[in-house]
C-alpha cells in the first residue's frame, strides 16, 4: 500500500497478510482509567463477528514515524470504504489497530525488543501512546536499561501506557494446525475474475480527477478522501461547464456549509445537478462569486433549484461598464485621501475601493472588473 512518506514522497509499506478471525468479547472498565477500575465487565456483542486482521511487515518498508503510522492507518481506512466490506466507523469498534513499536540507536541496523499496545481505536490515542511510548523507551536505553518484549495498555485519562502482560512470540502460543482444515487454492481464472469487479481504488480516482478533469493533485486528494465526495464530484461534473471552478466550490464551500451542520455529503440537500447549475451560472457571470455564495447556503438549507433562490432574491451581475464607471468615479469622489495612496504606491488599499464599489453596488459586481476599472482610473 502506497501513502505520502515524511519526505513528501510516495512510499509503500508492506503487508505482511491477511487473515480472517471471529471477533472476541471486549472488557468495559468500570472506570476510564485502568488502573482505578473496581471491576471489569465482559461484553460479548462482538463475538463471532467475522474480523479481517491486517499485519504490517516490518521489515520490508517498515512505518517509520508517528506522521506515516497515521497516513497508513487512514489510507487502509479509505481503501476498506472504498470497497465497500465495512463502514470503519471508529466509535463503533469496527476499525481497531494494535500497535507495535521498537526503537533502536541511531546507526543500529537491528531492530529493538518491541512493544504491542492492544485495541486501539481512536487516531489521536494511536498517536498519543506511540509518543508516549517512543518517550518510555529511550528513556530505558539511554539510562542503560534493557527493553522486554511486551504487551501493553494505553490509559485514556492518563494518557499514558501500562503493562498487559509478556509479549509471547508464535510458538509460545501453542498453535498447531487443524487437521479439518484443507488448504484452498484458488486459480488465476477465479482471481482475475474478482480483479476486474473490483471497484475503483482512491489513488485510481485521483488519478482519474487529475488526467479526466483538470485538476490539482492536491484537490483530487481531498475530494477522494471521502468516496461519498468523490461519487459527488464525479456526478457534478456530468453537468459542469468548469471542472476546476467545481472542484473548489465544493472544497470551499459546500465543505464549509456540511462541517458547519454538520452533515455527510450522502444527507447534503444540494443535489449534483443543481450544484453545477449554480457554479455554471457563476463561471458565466450571470451572478457573483458572493451572490453565489448567499444562494448556495438556501439551497443547502432549503433543497431548492439556484434559479428559484435567484428570483427570490432579485440577483443579477451588473455587467454595464458605463454603470461601473459612474460607481467607481463616485468611490474616487468620496475617497480622494486613498486614492492619493494608491498613486504614490500603496497598492494593497485598492482592495478597500474594491470593497466600496461591491458594497454601492451591493454585491452584483464582478470585482475583477472593478479591479480594472480601478487601476485604469488610477493611471488616467
Amino acid at each position: 500500500m502506497e501513502i505520502i512518506g515524511d519526505n513528501g514522497q510516495p512510499y509503500p509499506v508492506g503487508i505482511k497478510r491477511i487473515h480472517l478471525e471471529e471477533d472476541a468479547g471486549k472488557l468495559v472498565h468500570s472506570s476510564s482509567s485502568f488502573e482505578d477500575s473496581d471491576y471489569s465487565l465482559v461484553d460479548y456483542n462482538r463475538a463471532c463477528v467475522p474480523l479481517l486482521e491486517i499485519v504490517g511487515d516490518h521489515e520490508q518498508n517498515p512505518v517509520r514515524s508517528l506522521q506515516e503510522a497515521r497516513a497508513y492507518l487512514e489510507k487502509l481506512r479509505q481503501t476498506l470504504r472504498y470497497i465497500d466490506i465495512s463502514d470503519c466507523i471508529i466509535e463503533k469498534g469496527q476499525f481497531r489497530c494494535d500497535v507495535n513499536i521498537s526503537i533502536r540507536p541511531k546507526g543500529s541496523q537491528a531492530f529493538g525488543n518491541r512493544a504491542e499496545i492492544k485495541n486501539m481505536a481512536s487516531f489521536k490515542f494511536i498517536t498519543e501512546a506511540l509518543e508516549y511510548e517512543i518517550k518510555r523507551q529511550a528513556e530505558i536505553l539511554r539510562s542503560g536499561g534493557e527493553l522486554v518484549q511486551e504487551t501493553r495498555l494505553f490509559d485514556e485519562q492518563k494518557r499514558i501506557t501500562l503493562p498487559m502482560r509478556s509479549k509471547e512470540d508464535a510458538p509460545d502460543y501453542r498453535y498447531f494446525p487443524d487437521p479439518d482444515l484443507v488448504e484452498v487454492e484458488l486459480d488465476l481464472e477465479f482471481i482475475e475474475k474478482i480483479r476486474k469487479t473490483m471497484p475503483e481504488l482512491p489513488d485510481h480516482r485521483v488519478s482519474r480527477l487529475v488526467e479526466g478533469f483538470g485538476i490539482s493533485r492536491k484537490e483530487a486528494l481531498l475530494l477522494t478522501k471521502d468516496k461519498h465526495v468523490a461519487d459527488y464530484f464525479t456526478a457534478c461534473a456530468a453537468f459542469s461547464q468548469d471542472k476546476k471552478r467545481l472542484s473548489r466550490w465544493i472544497i470551499n464551500e459546500l465543505f464549509m456549509l456540511l462541517k458547519a451542520a454538520p452533515l455527510p455529503i450522502q444527507k447534503c440537500r444540494v443535489s449534483p445537478r443543481n450544484f453545477s447549475e449554480l457554479v455554471n451560472l457563476v463561471a458565466e457571470g450571470q451572478i457573483t462569486d458572493k451572490m453565489g455564495k448567499d444562494v448556495l447556503e438556501e439551497m443547502f438549507q432549503k433543497g431548492v433549484r439556484p434559479n428559484t433562490v435567484i428570483g427570490k432574491k432579485g440577483y443579477k451581475a451588473i455587467h454595464d461598464h458605463r454603470v461601473l464607471e459612474n460607481v467607481v468615479a463616485e468611490v474616487f469622489g468620496e475617497n480622494p485621501d486613498v486614492v492619493s495612496q494608491i498613486k504614490e504606491g500603496k497598492s494593497k488599499l485598492t482592495h478597500y475601493l474594491i470593497g466600496q464599489v461591491m458594497k454601492k453596488t451591493e454585491g452584483k459586481a464582478d470585482p475583477k472588473t472593478i479591479r480594472e476599472l480601478i487601476d485604469k482610473k488610477i493611471l488616467s
